[in-house]
C-alpha cells in the first residue's frame, strides 16, 4: 500500500517504506494493548495529533456522541486506542 506524505511544507510525497512501517507498528500497537481489532484507530490518533486536527477532549466528544447506546462498551476500548496513536512518539 502506497500513501502520500504530507509535510508541513505543504509537499507531498510517496514513501512505500514509511507507510508500511506506520501500518505495521500500528497493529502491533493494538495488539499488545490487547485491541485487535482497533489498528485502525491507532492511526486515526496518530493522524489527528500529527494535524492538530482536534484534541483529544474533541474526540472523545465526537465518539461518545457516534457510538450508540447499544455499543457503549466499545467507548473505552476505542478512546484507548486513539489515545495510543496520539501519544505514539515514534
Amino acid at each position: 500500500m502506497v500513501l502520500k506524505e504530507i509535510h508541513k511544507s505543504g509537499n507531498a510525497y510517496t514513501n512505500e517504506e514509511k507507510c508500511n512501517f506506520v501500518k505495521e507498528t500500528a497493529t502491533e500497537l493494538a495488539l499488545d494493548a490487547g485491541l485487535s481489532t482497533l489498528a485502525n484507530m491507532v492511526l486515526i490518533g496518530k493522524v489527528i495529533k500529527e494535524t492538530g486536527l482536534y484534541t483529544m477532549d474533541e474526540i472523545k466528544l465526537g465518539l461518545e456522541k457516534s457510538i450508540p447506546p447499544s455499543k457503549a462498551a466499545l467507548f473505552d476500548k476505542n478512546v484507548k486506542a486513539v489515545e495510543i496513536g496520539f501519544n505514539y512518539e515514534g
